[in-house]
């Protein structure tokens, strides 16, 4: 009994043993190491707490499966948040726009400049316009009807302007009517002329013969064509006008000035060409067309010498007769001129020193030695598209503080008139700053002060304006909403 005793006792030991051998009981305060935690088994925050950086390197996650919203506060990399879209999207730089290129100074009107972000001060802008040149059909009812604008123009004299001294008899007397601006020694237009005339039509503006708005016979030809030619420059002297000097005329028909001697211009004496061959001179008179121009020049029988010359410009076509044998009849062969002249007209119903296209026969000219010419543009047909720039003409805060507009406006023709002007709500013009600078290119308002002192203007919104008008039309170059 004693044997089984003891032999039980050893068999309970060796299963005791065997059960502690195969496993044991963990302590609570042991930690498990984490290969041998099933991921399913424990929440990610703890599985992020718990790793080492080796197995869970922050680098080896692609940048797109990133979720930086998983992680807790304490385990955020001490970089700054903004870096991580910079390197996971550094193509597009509005991402993470930059404080240049959200807030960019303001461009107030559009600007063709490859440096947006730099602005540019309104009152350096430019623009430029462009008016397209008419056909030569169309500038020559350009030059004609501006010539009888100049020829017709109503207006009363305030003090006699006595021009004997140069012209007999050409005195124009205080208080009376005269149509046409004033024969004198100078280059004048249209508007200039008419802004010097008041409210009763009375010329205010100079009256010295250099100096008056006015202009000559050439003169008068050359301020109608620069309406439409950037090439004629002769000024105010017959000499100038003939097609060898080079001017802006060539010749019409194909009469020759060989074997005479044109180098001392103003010594030309026209009728030596005319004789060289008349029946030229009439075929070339049968070629005229509307606009060409016809210039003598002779010697002077007066006491004080010299020699002197008449320009007229044609205004219609000729009217030619041709006998049996095909030559042209000169007394029976017309052209339809229009002119300015040196005395008035004893035929005219008004005071005037203007002639209206009256007929002279082909016979008359060439007895007096006129040569057709013809401008060249009207020869080439190629007549340059009107360009008018405008520069510096928004005058900013200044315009009611200072009280003057500001800019200019330049072209390749004259300017003939350029006016600032503030239009209040009702549309009423209630200011205005009239520039007329031709026979120049250029209009200059700097410093230009307005008709009304603006200070006195009611406070409230206008509309101010700044336009320029040249042979071909007018151009409104600027339009702001201002405030006073």
């Amino acid at each position: 009994m004693k044997k089984k005793l003891v032999a039980l006792s050893l068999l309970l030991t060796v299963l005791l043993f065997s059960a502690c051998a195969e496993g044991k009981d963990p302590s609570p305060n042991e930690t498990l190491p984490v290969s041998t935690v099933p991921a399913t088994s424990a929440s990610a925050p703890e599985i992020q707490t718990t790793a080492s950086p080796e197995t869970t390197p922050a680098d080896t996650t692609p940048p797109e499966t990133q979720a930086p919203e998983t992680l807790p506060p304490e385990t955020t990399a001490p970089a700054p948040v903004t870096e991580a879209p910079v390197t996971t999207v550094p193509a597009p730089v509005t991402t993470v726009p930059t404080p240049v290129t959200t807030a960019p100074a303001p461009v107030t009107t559009p600007q063709t400049t490859s440096q947006a972000t730099v602005p540019v001060s309104p009152s350096v802008q430019e623009e430029t316009f462009r008016l397209t040149a008419p056909s030569v059909d169309g500038a020559r009812q350009i030059v004609l009807d501006y010539f009888k604008e100049m020829a017709t123009v109503e207006w009363v004299c305030r003090t006699d302007m006595d021009y004997t001294a140069h012209k007999s008899k050409l005195i124009y007397k205080a208080g009376e009517t005269y149509y046409g601006l004033p024969y004198v020694n100078r280059r004048g237009f249209t508007e200039k002329f008419l802004v010097s005339l008041d409210g009763n039509k009375t010329y205010t503006g100079p009256i010295a013969w250099d100096s008056c708005i006015g202009n000559t016979c050439v003169a008068s030809t050359r301020v109608a064509f620069d309406l439409v030619s950037t090439k004629v420059n002769y000024d105010i002297w017959t000499c100038d006008t003939f097609p060898w000097v080079k001017k802006g005329t060539v010749a019409v028909g194909d009469y020759s000035w060989e074997g005479i001697d044109v180098s001392d211009t103003k010594k030309v004496i026209s009728l030596e060409i005319v004789d060289k061959d008349r029946d030229k001179i009439y075929e070339a008179y049968a070629l005229t067309l509307p606009c060409d121009l016809l210039t003598e020049r002779h010697l002077s029988t007066s006491s004080s010498g010299g020699y002197i010359g008449h320009t007229r410009m044609v205004s219609a076509l000729p009217i030619v007769t041709r006998g049996n044998n095909g030559k042209i009849v000169p007394a029976r062969s017309y052209l339809i001129t229009r002119e300015q002249t040196g005395s008035f007209d004893k035929d005219a119903r008004v005071n005037t020193t203007w002639i209206l296209d009256k007929q002279y026969s082909f016979g008359d000219l060439a007895k007096n030695g006129y040569l057709p010419m013809r401008l060249e543009e009207f020869e080439t047909g190629v007549i340059p598209d009107a360009v008018i720039t405008a520069k510096g003409l928004d005058p900013l805060s200044s315009l009611f503080s200072k009280g003057s507009a500001s800019g200019k406006i330049e072209s390749n023709y004259p300017i003939l008139i350029a006016r600032a002007a503030l239009t209040d709500s009702s549309g009423k013009v209630v200011a205005s700053s009239t520039i007329c600078p031709s026979p120049n290119k250029v209009a200059d308002f700097t410093g230009r002060r307005f008709d009304v002192d603006l200070a006195s203007l009611p406070e409230g919104e206008y509309v101010y304006t700044v336009s320029a008008k040249v042979g071909f039309g007018e151009v409104e170059c600027f339009r702001k909403t201002v405030t006073r």
